[in-house]
């Protein structure tokens, strides 16, 4: 049973160490568990998380690490997107086209010990953008005043943005459904 303050820890490889993580870990003969009650993932602000590494001794478990944040929606993006090979800044999902400020949970998920792959590296995330915004969204409009749901399965390769906005001249509910690493549009 400990505390810790200001930790760093190496979430992927792909990604940037969380920074300044403060909380309470449980380290038992086989398994180790750990409460984050604060930190920081880039320019994101972590609110809460987790690490669970429920068995050492069998080989078939899974490491599970989960976040809360509140920031910018283009820092989280910026945040998460090596992990989908830069593809959703590429797309346009980045600083030059889009604004709002977003609460948003990520669940990572993988085998502790066996190679990470593509294929065995689980990423989830649920969040709400506050006053979404993204230039030339659809049809040479731009998208504004949004309150906008976005959730995504990397190993399912899906990535879903719901909700009201504007766009151009007209008000209404917003669905737009793509790949987390497009090929082609759904």
């Amino acid at each position: 049973d400990f505390d810790f303050r200001d930790m760093t820890l190496m979430i992927e490889t792909r990604m940037r160490d969380a920074t300044g993580l403060t909380g309470h870990g449980v380290l038992k003969g086989n398994s180790f568990a750990m409460d984050v009650t604060g930190g920081r993932l880039i320019d994101v602000v972590l609110t809460q998380g987790g690490l669970n590494v429920p068995s050492f001794h069998n080989h078939d478990s899974h490491t599970k690490i989960w976040l809360e944040s509140r920031g910018s929606a283009v820092a989280v993006i910026e945040a998460v997107d090596p992990l989908a090979g830069g593809e959703l800044t590429m797309h346009g999902l980045n600083s030059d086209r889009m604004n709002g400020e977003a609460e948003v949970r990520v669940d990572i998920d993988f085998p502790t010990f066996h190679d990470i792959t593509n294929a065995n590296f689980g990423l989830t995330f649920h969040g709400t953008i506050a006053g979404a915004g993204l230039k030339q969204a659809a049809l040479g409009w731009d998208l504004s005043e949004g309150t906008l749901t976005v959730d995504g399965d990397l190993l399912a390769d899906k990535l879903a943005v719901t909700g009201p906005a504007r766009l151009g001249p007209y008000t209404g509910e917003v669905s737009y459904r793509t790949l987390v690493e497009p090929k082609t549009q759904l």
